[in-house]
């Protein structure tokens, strides 16, 4: 969201946005260079370089994101591996589990990283 707010010539150095995050360069180093495998990112090196979006952010979901770095959206484990627990056929704590589990994808994959950027933008304008 960081690099569709506010990017230089589309491009932001990590010191920067750790700067403007207030984290630091090696944990968002990670993150950044995670999102870039995964096409989400692109870099480019030398005196200009720095990041920026591999994909329109109006077309990147909260959900992609989030799965990239978080991985699968289990809440419990017997959700993914029912098999792993005895009661799981007929359970209604894990039948509540998987319709959360579905919620929260849901809703994660409606909002995208444009959606993020656009309610950051009206927040800070109602706090000036």
């Amino acid at each position: 969201m960081q690099l569709s707010l506010d990017s230089d010539n589309g491009r932001m150095t990590i010191g920067a946005i750790a700067t403007k995050l207030e984290v630091s360069q090696k944990y968002l180093g990670a993150i950044l260079y995670r999102l870039r495998e995964e096409g989400l990112l692109i870099s480019h090196r030398g005196a200009a370089g720095g990041f920026a979006m591999g994909k329109d952010p109006r077309l990147v979901t909260v959900e992609e994101v989030y799965r990239i770095l978080e991985g699968p959206t289990h809440l419990v484990e017997c959700v993914e591996y029912p098999e792993r627990c005895n009661r799981s056929r007929g359970c209604v704590a894990r039948d509540l589990w998987k319709d959360l589990e579905t919620g929260f994808r849901q809703m994660l994959a409606s909002i995208t990283l444009e959606d993020l950027a656009e309610r950051h933008r009206a927040l800070n304008h109602r706090g000036s």
